[in-house]
């Protein structure tokens, strides 16, 4: 059967390759009893006289090396701080041995893969010259799982890995390292639901070399034959072999338990780990909010259900959304969403993960920005030569990024901020520019708003106005204005039967009012003569006996602006 491939498709867990490593390349020196000559025995489990061929073998004698050094990166050396080994086997040939690492009472090596079975000389030639010698029996196979202390004992050097229908869920630890007590403990195994599967990743040595045969390598956890899917080597180490044991949802909650690996009927060294007791399945039932905006941010963003104890939140797809400060009850799931500006919009797919398995999947839709909205705009005109505060009102501008005018000639726009409701942004205006309406659009992600208009304000030195005429104010019953003017206009605009506007600022500022109205009494092209306008305003009443000031003007047409005129009037 091929192996489910967890060491180069995943990567072995940091917990796993620094265990594993510890023994094979930084070679934490194990207990073993010192004879003054040297002693053979597999580099996992530490168990002597055994070891096949591609296996991990540790050497242990005392002053076989000055210090303590580990191969480098690359081929495996032969010879490694002064201190070098050969393997004679049972036919008498002599190979140079490959080491990982030596220190003064331990050095760690690889069983040359020609190796013939039988019993083999092991030769090691010390940091000084000294020779040592030992014996060591050479079979096919000659398991020994590594341990997470480095000791071939207690828990294994593991992972559990979950998968369901899908594929791969998770990879987990089975023992985790303790720091104030300096000891490896426990990591409870949670195995899956019936809908998922659990595999067991072990790591070894002497294992690959297995027969074909079905019950040439057997597992045996808590009691329970379970199933090995794989057994062989892991390809990223020398020597190093990884087994995937299936483990029964009937091993759930049995606690610790031991591990019997066995490999054409030889048994390696039993180790043990914890079986925790599977939690409930988490359900999902709502989520709050289940839709917003792409550039948007979800303060509270809250996942509903039960059994959620320990879940982690699954997004999918996840792209544009940013999950943050999650906290996580028993029944509910909350925490903040960003969505960013270039989310893809669209529904997704929202589930959460514990223990007990995965969730069923809510959905969350992400909206586009709608289009923007323009309902007024202050000041309603621009003065050309003239930088101005503009603040454009309406609805969904948060996105708003960019401010379009039609024709767009002599417009600079800066220091453009968008909310919700408006947008605001300082317009200039070229001296040259020219009069007149102009009309402009707000451009967000969302869209194009309405288009509004907007008057570029010009004076024309020759268009003039003199002799203010205003009031008096009065209440008839409503509020009553008449103002005249006498003009001066070549161009004949005043008289040319279009309407004209009036610009009118009274009481500095309490009353700002444009007037659009048609002169009468005027012959066509008349260049001069006298106008007037009366302004009633339903609803407004003066207060008697006030002097207010006022200050008009003309446009003729929009935006050619006259000079301005200042006056004053009492009201009635």
């Amino acid at each position: 059967m091929k192996p489910v491939d967890w060491g180069s498709r995943l990567g072995i867990s940091m917990r796993c390759r620094v265990a594993a490593l510890a023994v094979l390349l930084l070679g934490v020196t194990a207990s073993f009893a010192q004879t003054g000559s040297i002693a053979i025995a597999s580099g996992a489990s530490y168990v002597a006289g055994t070891l096949a061929p591609d296996g991990v073998g540790s050497i242990f004698g005392s002053n076989l090396a000055s210090g303590t050094t580990s191969a480098p990166s690359g081929p495996m050396p032969t010879k490694l701080a002064g201190v070098s080994a050969q393997l004679i086997d049972s036919t008498g040939v002599a190979r140079p041995l490959s080491l990982y690492f030596v220190s003064p009472s331990q050095v760690n090596f690889l069983v040359p893969y020609a190796t013939m079975a039988g019993t083999a000389t092991v030769q090691l030639t010390a940091y000084n010259g000294k020779l040592f010698q030992g014996t060591v029996n050479i079979l096919p196979t000659a398991p020994g799982l590594f341990s997470a202390d480095a000791s071939g004992k207690g828990f294994p050097a593991a992972t559990y890995n979950l998968y369901n229908a899908s594929g791969f869920l998770s990879l987990n630890p089975v023992a985790t390292f303790d720091v104030p007590t300096q000891k490896w403990v426990a990591a409870p195994v949670i195995i899956g639901p019936a809908s998922e599967t659990t595999y067991l990743i072990l790591y070894g040595t002497g294992i690959r070399y297995h027969s074909s045969s079905s019950s040439s390598v057997t597992a045996v956890v808590g009691g329970v034959n379970c199933q090995v899917s794989f057994a062989g080597a892991q390809s990223t180490f020398p020597g190093l072999d990884q087994i995937n044991v299936l483990l029964p949802v009937s091993l759930n909650g049995k606690g610790t338990v031991t591990i019997q690996l066995t490999v054409e009927g030889q048994n390696a060294n039993p180790l043990s780990i914890n079986i925790g007791t599977t939690p409930a399945a988490p359900s999902l039932s709502t989520l709050s909010p289940t839709s917003a905006t792409v550039s948007s941010t979800v303060t509270s963003f809250t996942i509903n259900g039960s059994n959620l104890t320990g879940g982690v939140v699954g997004i999918s797809p996840a792209t544009g959304l940013t999950l943050s400060a999650v906290t996580v009850t028993a029944t509910r799931i909350t925490g903040q969403l960003v969505i960013a500006p270039d989310a893809p919009t669209g529904a997704r797919a929202v589930s959460v993960l514990t223990g007990g398995g995965l969730s069923n999947s809510l959905t969350f839709t992400v909206n586009p920005l709608p289009i923007p909205s323009i309902t007024s705009v202050l000041p309603w005109n621009l003065n050309a030569g003239q930088t101005t505060a503009v603040v454009i009102s309406g609805s969904s501008m948060s996105g708003v990024t960019s401010i379009q005018f039609t024709p767009p000639d002599g417009i600079t726009i800066s220091n453009l901020v968008a909310t919700s409701t408006s947008v605001s942004a300082s317009i200039a205006v070229a001296a040259n520019a020219a009069y007149g309406s102009r009309h402009f659009v707000v451009v967000s992600s969302g869209g194009t708003s309405n288009s509004y208009g907007i008057t570029i304000l010009s004076q024309d030195p020759t268009f003039v106005i003199s002799n203010l005429v205003v009031g008096p104010g009065t209440n008839t019953p409503n509020l009553t204005l008449p103002v005249t003017v006498t003009f001066q206009d070549p161009s004949g605009a005043v008289s040319s039967g279009q309407q004209v506007t009036m610009d009118l600022n009274v009481g500095n500022g309490n009353m700002i009012i444009s007037a659009y109205f048609t002169p009468t009494g005027l012959s066509p092209g008349q260049t001069s003569g006298t106008i007037k306008f009366t302004l009633n305003m339903t609803g407004y009443t003066w207060n008697a006996g006030n002097t207010i000031p006022i200050t008009v003007d003309l446009e003729a047409p929009a935006g050619r602006l006259s000079n301005t005129l200042i006056g004053a009037f009492v009201t009635q």
